[in-house]
């Protein structure tokens, strides 16, 4: 929700303490503050509390705005979201609707499936457990793609390239190259804030967003979001670049990170573009 100069992110049971925290430290001069957005507390609304951020794409020209999710890390969930076993038809239906192929013929018989279970096959079917992330909706003037449609299933190299292209239309200032050259840039200032950050290297991040915006006027930024799955870890520093195994509680961000700096540079190195 957006009024005025601020956005307001509503409460999501479980996490709006733990994210309210997060932006709180980061607002005490963490080097992961300056792609953070600036937290301003918690206002209730109607009886609801909302966490309220100063709205940073207000100064984007609206009508040319192009915006990009992506989710870093090897895995989406929790570790401990892997013990659930009660079965949730609306997973099932939402997996059917985008890859029924992936089901067994236990859980089409039963017609559900387990958080867990779902959380895996999203993970294993996107580009989140080979490349380290995924990207989770692209809107533009001209296109709008999201995480359950056509995005679910882009998992190589070349699906990635087509998928990032889209964000780049002729309307983001006519110069797309220039925008991703200043975007790879900017991917390259946030691995070094992260690798400086006391709260990275002691956390799981998990579940949390890159949020890329561009416009017609050459201007593009982008900003690091959600944080309501990310907790210290239980084993110590978190390393971030070494493969997850369960008991481990790595997440992988800087692989995701690393290979999403890598197809941005093919990108400027082939200046090929929708």
């Amino acid at each position: 929700m957006v009024r005025g100069d601020y956005f307001y992110k509503r409460e999501v049971a479980n996490r709006f303490d733990n994210e309210c925290a997060i932006l709180q430290r980061l607002g005490e001069g963490d080097t992961m503050s300056a792609f953070a957005p600036e937290f301003m507390g918690v206002e209730s609304i109607d009886d609801v509390r909302y966490l309220k951020m100063r709205h940073f794409l207000l100064a984007f020209d609206q009508a040319t705005l192009c915006q990009m999710d992506v989710k870093l890390g090897v895995r989406t969930h929790a570790e401990s979201e892997l013990s659930s076993t009660k079965p949730r038809k609306d997973l099932f239906e939402r997996l059917q609707s985008m890859n029924p192929s992936v089901l067994t013929v236990e859980e089409l018989a039963a017609g559900s499936i387990t958080k867990a279970r779902w959380m895996t096959l999203r993970d294993t079917m996107s580009s989140t457990r080979k490349h380290g992330f995924r990207i989770d909706g692209i809107i533009t003037p001209t296109t709008r793609r999201t995480a359950f449609g056509d995005l679910a299933k882009v998992a190589e190299d070349a699906q990635i390239l087509e998928a990032l292209r889209c964000f780049f239309p002729p309307a983001a200032g006519g110069q797309p190259h220039a925008t991703a050259a200043k975007l790879l840039e900017r991917l390259g200032d946030l691995e070094r804030a992260l690798r400086q950050s006391t709260l990275f290297a002691e956390s799981e991040v998990i579940g949390s967003s890159v949020l890329f915006a561009a416009d017609a006027t050459g201007r593009c930024g982008l900003w690091v979001l959600d944080f309501g799955l990310t907790v210290p870890s239980p084993c110590g520093p978190v390393r971030h670049d070494v493969p997850w195994e369960r008991g481990n509680h790595e997440d992988g961000y800087l692989i995701g990170l690393s290979n999403l700096q890598r197809l941005f540079a093919t990108l400027v190195e082939q200046d090929r573009w929708l």
